[in-house]
């Protein structure tokens, strides 16, 4: 008798369980070729849990009809055919291709219009007619665009929808809201993420109207700074009286430690020379956005060059950030250079920052033999533009652009005489994205010098990895010169990738003021691994018409590393 009782309860729980999994089952069925069509283009469901689910897909069929012009579309009644299937027959009936909408000017304007509506739409006084094919699209443009006004919880429907022989008439209903307004950001993640790059660098601030397309692009911009990431998009708490926006952040390493090692042979003694780079850069340690940069260098020829910079962006929480530069140039036992600078630069977008700043120079001549060199001071006033964009997605490649103008007015002074001069530094570089895999990297560098006299000690010194590859480090001394560097790279992987090199220069000889040629052209390589980025480089160069030897080959190695 258990027995039975257990076998009966059993039997009844799993009718139970296969009663209440039972899905309800919709057909849809065109009366005509034209309406079969229709459904056979159209995603649709065909199960559902219950009958109210069933009853909003035939709706959205019903809206999807009217989005394609067919206005006299007929929908009986469905048809129950077995305990759990329903039978919805569909008849299209005329497609009109096109809609007249009546609107209130006082809730949008035609100029607002025409900003919204496709091409093709005609915009009369206090009506607008359409191609039916774009009516969906447009009545979404018109939300979106009150949405970027504020009024995000708007809404707009179709009304007293009329139809004679050819055409189709409605009115504009729109339930417009209340403008919402910014009361209040708040960091999640990174707490303590500086908030002035909220406002400045970001522009977002308290108070601004609420637009969700400008939200979600400016928060992207976290994705540029190199010591932060945005983890998601945004988040919007409303309530009754404010709208609070949560930014989802993670402090990123951005720390770094770059070695430049160069070998060569000596053509003299056919022995092996080392010179070597070391550049410390120190960003955002204070939780503030500030940088401090420091630059070493030495090179076989008994140069020796520091260079010191100190970054701090949004002082008082301004748009101006201020920058200081420490240099100091040796070269052997003739001369020593030292600058000091100063620079106001105001954000003007995310990616372009302007400005204007003050430079010291004085140069000391340590030997009284030094030819065409003398002591000076000068002074100079600095205008400056920079743009960049960086590509932290890829992690071998971090910028997609960079360009830097610089144009200095100085004043230099020797024991003899007082000289005006002008110098211009113009520096850009892209990457052009070829495909997935291949991709071509093209950098320009020009300075150009102005001046009645030159002097030796005040000459600028290219050659090695950063300008010319295949030369020895700030080997060629010139007040003027242009550079082109040129790469064409295969990512093998995502850490790996290969690439040829290809310079050109024009550079002034101030010896005989003539100008000279410079080639360098080689094959190359960079490695990504964990934090750290490895770059080979082995590259001849000629100059002139001097011969190609390759005894005269150049080894430059680069490792970077986050930390």
């Amino acid at each position: 008798m258990k027995k039975d009782i257990l076998l009966y309860h059993i039997i009844y729980i799993l009718f139970l369980n296969l009663s209440f999994s039972q899905n309800t089952h919709l057909k849809l069925k065109g009366t005509d070729s034209v309406s079969e069509s229709f459904l056979s283009k159209i995603n649709f469901k065909k199960n559902f849990e219950d009958l109210k689910s069933l009853q909003n897909e035939i709706d959205n069929v019903k809206k999807e009809a009217l989005n394609l012009g067919y206005f006299n579309s007929h929908f009986p009644s469905k048809t129950k055919t077995n305990d759990s299937s329903y039978l919805q027959k569909v008849t299209l009936n005329f497609r009109y291709k096109k809609i007249t909408i009546n609107y209130n000017n006082t809730q949008i304007s035609d100029s607002e219009l025409n900003n919204i509506l496709d091409e093709s739409s005609k915009i009369n006084i206090n009506s607008f007619t359409t191609h039916t094919t774009q009516l969906k699209n447009n009545l979404n443009n018109i939300i979106k665009h009150l949405s970027n006004k504020g009024k995000v919880f708007s809404n707009i429907q179709l009304n007293n929808i009329h139809i004679n022989t050819k055409n189709v008439f409605a009115d504009l209903f729109m339930n417009i809201s209340e403008t919402n307004y910014i009361t209040n950001i708040k960091i999640k993640g990174y707490e303590k993420f500086p908030k002035k790059f909220i406002k400045h660098y970001l522009r977002i601030k308290k108070q601004q109207t609420l637009n969700l397309k400008d939200l979600e692009e400016k928060s992207e911009g976290i994705n540029s700074l190199l010591f932060a990431n945005e983890l998601k998009k945004p988040e919007i708490l409303f309530t009754k009286d404010s709208t609070v926006i949560y930014l989802y952040l993670k402090k990123q390493k951005s720390n770094s430690f770059e070695g430049f090692l160069g070998f060569s042979t000596n053509k003299q003694s056919s022995k092996l020379e080392l010179n070597g780079n070391i550049n410390l850069q120190l960003i955002n340690n204070l939780n503030s956005g500030e940088e401090l940069h420091l630059k070493y260098q030495s090179t076989e020829n008994e140069q020796k060059h520091t260079n010191i910079k100190l970054k701090l962006p949004y002082l008082f929480n301004s748009p101006f950030s201020l920058e200081g530069e420490l240099d100091i140039f040796k070269k052997d036992s003739s001369f020593t250079n030292n600058t000091q600078a100063i620079h106001t630069k105001y954000t003007i977008s995310r990616n372009i920052k302007t400005g204007i700043g003050l430079e010291f120079n004085s140069s000391n001549s340590l030997t009284k033999n030094t030819t065409n060199s003398e002591d000076f001071k000068r002074k100079g006033y600095t205008f400056s533009f920079e743009h960049q964009k960086q590509n932290k997605q890829n992690n071998l490649f971090p910028y997609k652009t960079r360009t830097i103008l610089k144009f200095a007015l100085a004043t230099r002074k020797t024991t003899s005489q007082k000289t005006t001069q002008q110098n211009i530094f113009i520096s850009s570089e892209y990457i052009f994205k070829l495909n997935k895999k291949n991709s071509f990297f093209l950098k320009s560098e020009n300075y150009y010098l102005f001046s009645k006299t030159t002097l030796e000690n005040e000459l600028h010194y290219i050659g090695g990895i950063n300008s010319i590859r295949g030369l020895k480090e700030n080997s060629i001394p010139s007040s003027q010169y242009s550079i082109i560097n040129s790469e064409y790279r295969i990512e093998l992987n995502k850490t790996l990738y290969t690439h040829t090199v290809i310079d050109y220069a024009v550079t002034k000889n101030n010896a005989n003021n003539n100008f000279d040629n410079i080639f360098g052209f080689g094959i190359g390589f960079g490695l990504r691994t964990n934090n750290s980025l490895l770059r080979f480089i082995f590259a001849n160069s000629k100059i002139k018409n001097e011969q190609i030897k390759f005894s005269d080959s150049k080894i430059h190695l680069s490792l970077n590393t986050k930390f």
